[in-house]
C-alpha cells in the first residue's frame, strides 16, 4: 500500500512539534512492542495519533483549525452556515423552551453563530446551550471566544466533558463528528478480508496484518469477492455511540452533518483505497504514519451503517440529504441576502462563503445531514427534498 509523497516535510515543523511527535512516537511504538503480534489495530493507532493525553492532535493544545491551522470547517467560514442550522433548530424547537447541545465545538465558531441568531428572538429564561467537549484546549479555546459575545445568552453556556447524565429535550448537533472517530482498515489478500494493523520496524510505523482478528459482519457482506488490494475502513464505535447519546436524549432530533457516502458509494470499487485522509497544513495525504500527532487523521462516513447505529439505538432516521440541500431548505437565499447588505467586499465574502457550502466541486453534495429522532416528530424544512432511500 503506498502513501502518497508528501509536498512538506519534517522542516516545515517546530522543534517543539518534532519533540512532541517523538514521544508520542515512543508511546505508540512501546505499545506495540508489548502485544504478542507487535502490531495493533488501525483504530487503535488513530487513537492515540488524535487522543494520546497531551500529545496527540486533538488535545495537545496546537493550532486545528483555520488558516493558521490545518483545515478550515463550514462554521468558519462565515454566519451562513451556522444561521441555516438555526433555522433548523428554531423549526424544531418551541420559543419558550430552546435547547441546544453541540458535540465537539472546534473554535467555538458555530455556537457563536447560533447564539447571535436568537439573540432578541427569545428571553434568556427560555435558551440553554450545551457543549461537550473532550479537549481541555479547545473548551478553553470556546470559552474565551464565547465570553465576547455582546449577548445574555452566551451567559447560559455550560460545558461537559461527556454526556451529563440528566435527560436532555432539545436539538443535538454533531458537526464533523463521526469522522474523526478512530477507524478500523480491511484489505483483500490471497483473496481473503483481513484486518491491517499497525506495526514498528524500529523507525517507522508500517502497515502488518493482524492474524486471527474478528471481520465485522458489514465488511464480511460487502467486500466478499472484491478483488485484491482493495481496502477499507469500519467505524465499530459509532453503534456504542448512540447507545450512550440515548441514555442522555429524553426527547428531541440530532443533526448529524458530515462528509461521507450512503453504502454502495462508500464500497464502491473505484473507491479501492478506501476513505482514509490525512490534513496538514491545508495540505492532503494518505499517510498517517507522517508526523505523529501533528496532523489530522479522518475516514468519510458510512451513513448507511450510521443509520443502521442509529435505528438500533432506538432511533428514527427522519432525513438525509446533501449539505446544499439542506442549506437552501433553511433559507440559504435570506441569509445571503441580508448579510451581503453592506459594501460590495462584504457581498463578495458571502457569495463565495456560499460557493463553498452548495457548490457539488466544493463541499455541497460530498457533505451530507441526517436526522435522527428520538420520540419527537417533526418536519424539517432542511429535508424537503429528502433522500433517506437512499440510505438502504
Amino acid at each position: 500500500m503506498k502513501n502518497s509523497d508528501q509536498t512538506f516535510s519534517l522542516q516545515d515543523i517546530s522543534p517543539k512539534g518534532l519533540e512532541r511527535s517523538r514521544k508520542l512516537t515512543h508511546l505508540i511504538s512501546s505499545e506495540i512492542g508489548a502485544t504478542r503480534q507487535q502490531v495493533i489495530p488501525f483504530d487503535r493507532f488513530m487513537s492515540l495519533a488524535l487522543y494520546a493525553d497531551s500529545l496527540g492532535y486533538y488535545v495537545a493544545g496546537q493550532e486545528i483549525f483555520g488558516a493558521k491551522g490545518d483545515f478550515v470547517t463550514a462554521p468558519e467560514s462565515g454566519d451562513l452556515f451556522g444561521f441555516c442550522i438555526a433555522e433548523q433548530c428554531a423549526e424544531i424547537l418551541d420559543e419558550n423552551d430552546v435547547a441546544i447541545t453541540e458535540f465537539g465545538a472546534g473554535t467555538g465558531a458555530l455556537a457563536d453563530t447560533i447564539i447571535r441568531y436568537f439573540d432578541g428572538k427569545i428571553s434568556v429564561d427560555n435558551f440553554n446551550y450545551s457543549i461537550i467537549e473532550p479537549s481541555p484546549h479547545l473548551s478553553q479555546r470556546q470559552k474565551i471566544r464565547l465570553s465576547k459575545i455582546n449577548s445574555r445568552l452566551a451567559d447560559k453556556i455550560k460545558w461537559y466533558t461527556t454526556c451529563p447524565s440528566e435527560g436532555f429535550f432539545g436539538v443535538a448537533i454533531a458537526n464533523e463528528v463521526f469522522d474523526a472517530m478512530p477507524a478500523k482498515r480491511f484489505t483483500i489478500q490471497r483473496g481473503e478480508i483481513k484486518e491491517l494493523g499497525v506495526a514498528y520496524d524500529g523507525e517507522n510505523f508500517i502497515w502488518e496484518i493482524i492474524e486471527c482478528s474478528v471481520i465485522p459482519e458489514l465488511i464480511r457482506d460487502q467486500m466478499s469477492n472484491y478483488p485484491e488490494g482493495y481496502t477499507t475502513e469500519h467505524v465499530e464505535t459509532q453503534g456504542i455511540w448512540f447507545e450512550q447519546f440515548k441514555k442522555f436524549m429524553k426527547r428531541g432530533i440530532l443533526l448529524v452533518a458530515d462528509y461521507g457516502y450512503v453504502n454502495q458509494d462508500f464500497f464502491h470499487l473505484d473507491r479501492c483505497d478506501g476513505t482514509l485522509r490525512c490534513y496538514f497544513k491545508h495540505h492532503l495525504n494518505d499517510n498517517p504514519f507522517f508526523a505523529v500527532g501533528l496532523q489530522d487523521i479522518t475516514t468519510s462516513v458510512n451513513f448507511s451503517y450510521l443509520a443502521e447505529c442509529a435505528l438500533s439505538a432506538g432511533f428514527a432516521v427522519d432525513g438525509f440529504t446533501s449539505q446544499a440541500k439542506f442549506l437552501i431548505g433553511n433559507k440559504l437565499g435570506d441569509h445571503i441576502a441580508t448579510l451581503s447588505v453592506g459594501d460590495s467586499v462584504d457581498a463578495y465574502r458571502v457569495a463565495q462563503e456560499a460557493k463553498r457550502l452548495i457548490l457539488p466541486s466544493q463541499m455541497g453534495e460530498s457533505f451530507k445531514f441526517m436526522a435522527c429522532s428520538y420520540r419527537l416528530e417533526k418536519n424539517m424544512s432542511g429535508f424537503a427534498d429528502n433522500e433517506r432511500f437512499r440510505l438502504g
